[in-house]
């Protein structure tokens, strides 16, 4: 018996919406489910996003190239969470989100229920989510100019244009893809095996040719042709997703010249031929082509490719919406010359023990400055301010602060210490809020005057030397790099 597919509940959230309704003064939208809907979420409530990886959802903050899993804090955070209250006359049943953005389409095969979760960003105050596109589109390069509107697939159309961005970038470190394919031919020159039946179909009465088949390693394989494919449908739909980059621009020429068979109509047949069915297993190429291959299916779902893709029980596309707000900041600060250890990568620790490895989101050497990047709003909580005023503490700092999307920007404050000679330091509670626009156009421009400001505020942060320090030692702090810039300036003062 064949279970025919139902049309999936779609769910529209945003991300870090929590609590019982009414108990916290969230706006709530009551919807509808069918028990079957219902047990799909429960059955999928809490998964990690580990978790989600294994069921085969893409991770957008998790993507190694060299295919390898990586151990850090965003691989255990939810996507959803299903919570209720049956003490009450009317039990109630509701979904709590966290960090995670994204949407996952859950699908049951018994049952053939299917539900969609749409999760955006909740500093997108109207229809059109022109913050969370501006900031996918700053980390992932290319040029997004028509900002995205929330419509029916329009936010995983856009992930996954991005993720199939990304991809291909890491395919083509290692150059295009090679695998062995039977070519038939029927010439004068044999120099393959000889196609008997071909032969006698083609060439009686004889007519001086001969029929035959070679096997030769070739950049013209089904796998390229489906990668070609779905870079079409990409430059069609999202065509500024592919720019910003040289070596896209040469993947593109290279899989032009390297695919001389294949054809603007035969997206069907590439789809169904076996080599695409099947995960790329080649010792060298298959860790950066298989993801790479996942993403071009699922780019072509709406060809085809979606009818191969139903014994899957959860599609879609996820991100921890911290680590996009942390690398959003990181193209603002790495020009003015921060640094940015690589927690996900164990790369760029401070260690103040052997055992211990710390990693402050960004500090300047010169400047002595720590700042925390954190995707949320209000005042600074205690854990957070002492986790900066460690790293303060550690790297010799004399300024840090938290870097927020939302919340009120106070001026420079100086940091009590109870040392009595300790330097001045300065807090910094600096807020890089998404305007509030109409259009496209009117969102990037207000983006773009709120980046300069906050660049330059950045660029002058000085440091208080202690009035006793000369001038020759101001300047020799000043202009140390490396190891060195940690001195404490008392030291100096004293030496």
């Amino acid at each position: 018996m064949t279970i025919t597919p139902m049309k999936p509940a779609r769910l529209k959230l945003m991300d870090n919406h929590y609590g019982a309704p009414g108990n916290n003064g969230l706006g709530w939208k009551t919807v509808s489910l069918q028990r079957s809907e219902l047990s799909i979420l429960e059955k999928y409530s809490g998964k990690r996003i580990a978790e989600w990886h294994k069921l085969g959802v893409p991770i957008l903050s998790d993507y190694d190239p060299a295919g390898n899993e990586r151990d850090d804090d965003s691989r255990n955070l939810s996507f959803f969470t299903l919570d209720r209250d049956n003490n009450g006359n009317t039990p109630q049943t509701w979904i709590n989100t966290h960090n995670c953005m994204g949407v996952v389409r859950l699908h049951d095969k018994a049952s053939g229920a299917a539900v969609q979760i749409e999760i955006g960003s909740r500093f997108d105050k109207g229809s059109k989510p022109f913050f969370l596109t501006y900031l996918l589109s700053k980390v992932f390069g290319g040029s997004i100019v028509d900002l995205v509107d929330l419509g029916k697939d329009s936010l995983w159309d856009l992930l996954l244009a991005f993720l199939f961005r990304r991809r291909l970038l890491a395919a083509s470190a290692i150059g295009l893809f090679k695998h062995y394919q039977t070519f038939g031919h029927n010439d004068t020159r044999i120099r393959g095996r000889i196609d008997v039946n071909e032969h006698l179909r083609r060439n009686i009465p004889f007519r001086g040719t001969v029929a035959y088949a070679t096997h030769e390693i070739t950049f013209d394989n089904p796998t390229n042709h489906l990668i070609r494919y779905a870079l079409e449908k990409v430059r069609r739909k999202w065509p500024g997703c592919l720019l910003g980059d040289h070596r896209l621009t040469e993947t593109e020429h290279q899989l032009e010249q390297g695919t001389p068979t294949w054809q603007q109509g035969g997206v069907m047949a590439c789809i169904r031929h076996k080599e695409n069915r099947t995960p790329v297993k080649h010792p060298y190429f298959g860790a950066r082509y298989e993801p790479l291959r996942q993403a071009s299916l699922a780019i072509l779902r709406d060809e085809g490719a979606g009818l191969y893709q139903q014994h899957q029980e959860a599609e879609g596309v996820i991100f921890d919406g911290s680590w996009l707000w942390e690398e959003y900041l990181w193209t603002l600060l790495e020009p003015l010359g921060f640094e940015h250890p690589e927690n996900k990568n164990k790369k760029g620790a401070w260690k103040p023990l052997d055992t211990v490895s710390l990693y402050p989101d960004f500090f300047h050497r010169k400047k002595r400055a720590i700042l925390d990047a954190k995707y949320k709003g209000g005042d600074p909580s205690p854990e957070d301010a002492k986790q900066v005023f460690a790293y303060m503490f550690l790297l010799d700092a004399v300024h840090g602060g938290l870097i927020k999307p939302d919340g009120s920007p106070k001026a420079r404050s100086r940091i009590n210490r109870e040392c009595k000679d300790a330097e001045p330091s300065s807090w910094h509670n600096i807020v890089l809020s998404p305007p509030q626009a109409a259009i496209a156009k009117e969102f990037k421009d207000a983006m773009g005057a709120e980046e300069e400001k906050f660049c330059k505020a950045l660029e002058g942060l000085e440091v208080d030397w202690p009035e006793q320090m000369d001038a020759t030692l101001r300047e020799r702090l000043r202009t140390l790099d490396g190891p060195g810039a940690n001195v404490c300036p008392a030291e100096l003062a004293g030496a």
